[in-house]
């Protein structure tokens, strides 16, 4: 990266970008607690909850510190309302042949305005001239034409 070697070693980290071990850990551990809260039924989240109000039932004698995991479950078992769960995660709800749909995907019209020398003309004649009650244009900035707007 170009630095001296008196560089002091938080800034070389900071400027890659590279996470502390400690921080790596924690968000690691709130992203399988959420992804786990999105299954139903799963048998760490009981095993979870069940040790939570274990740990925080006064009449028990409690004389461990809490692991990371069961920190990380009960600050955010509260949004179990929040996310969606299923059966099965839901990645697989979904049948193996519908991740190989290849949409139709028009080059031939991208072509013709990248060779035109009035693009921005053609473009509005090729999407304006060709409107009927099938589509509606939607822009990238999410912008949308109404029908009866032709300027």
């Amino acid at each position: 990266m170009g630095y001296r070697k008196s560089t002091p070693l938080n800034i070389v980290s900071a400027e890659s970008k590279n996470l502390s071990l400690e921080f790596r850990y924690e968000l690691l551990a709130y992203k399988y607690v959420l992804r786990s809260l999105s299954m139903e039924n799963n048998p760490v989240i009981n095993s979870l909850k069940n040790l939570l109000e274990k740990s925080n039932n006064p009449t028990l004698d409690f004389n461990y510190q809490k692991s990371f995991i069961l920190e990380c479950y009960e600050n955010s078992w509260f949004y179990c309302g929040l996310i969606d769960s299923s059966p099965v995660y839901y990645l697989y709800q979904y049948s193996h042949q519908s991740r190989f749909y290849t949409p139709n995907i028009d080059f031939k019209t991208g072509e013709k305005l990248q060779n035109s020398p009035r693009a921005n003309d053609q473009f509005m004649d090729m999407f304006i001239g060709t409107k009927n009650k099938d589509f509606i244009n939607i822009f990238t900035d999410g912008s949308k034409i109404r029908a009866d707007d032709h300027s």
